[in-house]
């Protein structure tokens, strides 16, 4: 419900500083919501909060290569070197 709220009512900006809190409490729903909303907070606000966590790095940007190879297209060399930490057969 929380992604809704958000999501529904715009907060964006009030949660914009808080990626890690919302991917801690749900993943899967965080970086959907932040993959959907890359106009509200950039790529590299997401990535920046999240840069100690790279498995989690390497999620985001794979699910946002799927919905738009150009949007993080900043960040393909680091997500060439996550898909070899992480999933190798990514790169074939």
């Amino acid at each position: 419900q929380a992604f809704g709220l958000i999501t529904s009512y715009h907060l964006f900006s009030a949660v914009k500083d808080k990626v890690m809190e919302l991917v801690v409490f749900d993943q899967a729903r965080a970086i959907n919501m932040f993959v959907a909303c890359t106009d509200k907070i950039g790529v590299a606000h997401v990535v920046g909060q999240l840069k100690t966590k790279r498995e989690v790095v390497y999620k985001y940007l794979d699910v946002l290569f799927d919905k738009d190879p150009r949007a993080g297209a900043n960040f393909h060399e680091m997500q060439v070197e996550l898909y070899a930490d992480f999933d190798q057969t990514k790169l074939l």
